[in-house]
């Protein structure tokens, strides 16, 4: 539950679950001196089981409004693709630029066009040619690049 609040606060809920004392972010209420707290011998069996489950008419209204609720968001999102084949890779690495910067940068570009505001954006950065590499996220959005999108 606190995932799918902290995606969509305002979205209505039709469970108010408490949160289990054993979940790691749990905090006893105020006042509370009986909460359990978790046993330190507690261990988790990785084997795996059938799940068997008790489907009441409440829990299966309740998975019914959340696929309805799904579905409707879902259909709030549409997608389109064009493909261009006016130039490609060669003619971008031709005039010295990075398939993958010129791509961001016409995103940039097309989101400007669209809202006409610039939102900070991160992309991803590979180092594994390096001792220790790993992914880093790198920022998109810098002056030279708002001043491009602004002209």
């Amino acid at each position: 539950m606190l995932l799918a609040r902290s995606i969509n606060p305002t979205a209505p809920t039709m469970f108010k679950a408490k949160l289990s004392p054993y979940a790691k972010s749990y905090k006893a209420p105020r006042g509370a001196t009986n909460a359990p707290p978790p046993s330190p011998g507690y261990r988790i069996d990785p084997a795996p089981k059938k799940l068997e489950w008790l489907l009441t008419p409440e829990l299966r209204a309740g998975i019914r409004y959340a696929e309805t609720r799904l579905s409707d968001l879902i259909c709030q999102n549409d997608c389109q693709a064009l493909e261009f084949k006016g130039y490609g890779k060669n003619f971008i690495t031709s005039h010295g630029f990075s398939p993958d910067a010129f791509v961001q940068m016409a995103f940039q570009a097309a989101y400007f066009g669209l809202y006409g505001r610039i939102e900070c954006t991160y992309e991803p950065a590979m180092t594994k040619a390096f001792l220790h590499g790993r992914t880093e996220a790198i920022r998109t959005v810098q002056p030279e690049s708002v001043a491009f999108v602004k002209v």
